[in-house]
């Protein structure tokens, strides 16, 4: 059973959410074209944004290494040969934008039209030095 959130902590959870991805967005020019460049070498699938974010972080923390490479979600790593050491926890979170599906077959007028918006979620990510070759 999943934990239930009232309408006020959905609020703040979306609020926090939002800003941490602003101040990412926020980068200058310069940042954006060197974080672009890192995301072309290394043919990541993810945007500056999103990797300024995981970056910031790993920088607060001490962490080494690339967001993406050197910080994966558990199941990233399983898909990588390695498995995240027992006990470890997630001190990085990553931030993903969910959207409504577009229903053009909505025949209730009254429906709220939610095509188009997007929500942020948070992943957790674990670091290099939390895993382990699986063996």
């Amino acid at each position: 059973m999943s934990k239930q959130y009232s309408p006020e902590q959905k609020k703040k959870y979306f609020e926090r959410l939002r800003a941490i991805w602003q101040e990412a967005k926020d980068m200058s020019i310069n940042e954006k074209l060197a974080i672009s460049a890192i995301i072309l070498k290394l043919e990541l699938q993810v945007s500056a944004t999103s990797f300024a974010v995981v970056k910031k972080q790993m920088d607060k923390l001490g962490l080494k290494g690339m967001p993406y490479i050197d910080m994966k979600t558990f199941q990233g790593w399983g898909a990588n040969g390695f498995m995240v050491k027992k006990g470890q926890q997630s001190k990085v979170t990553g931030i993903v934008w969910l959207g409504a599906e577009e229903n053009n077959n909505n025949t209730n007028k009254d429906k709220k039209d939610n095509s188009g918006r997007r929500w942020p979620k948070e992943y957790k990510l674990f670091h290099r030095d939390q895993v382990k070759i699986r063996q």
